[in-house]
């Protein structure tokens, strides 16, 4: 996984962001949404993350083109 992948993150209260990962350290992240707006994210309130399968997708079909 690079920072280009494009995740997405639920918080534990439920929230949800879609975004890429510009760094990470032991106690958060920085998460940059495709409108460029910026997030740290503290790792406590990360319930799970995951590629987001929608993005892949559109990669997939961009390379096929």
């Amino acid at each position: 996984m690079n920072n280009r992948t494009p995740m997405i993150i639920e918080l534990v209260n439920s929230e949800v962001l879609k975004g890429r990962i510009e760094w990470y350290d032991e106690k958060c992240i920085k998460v940059r949404q495709d409108d460029n707006s910026n997030f740290i994210v503290f790792k406590h309130v990360i319930k799970y993350m995951y590629k987001n399968p929608e993005a892949e997708d559109a990669e997939d079909e961009k390379a096929g083109d």
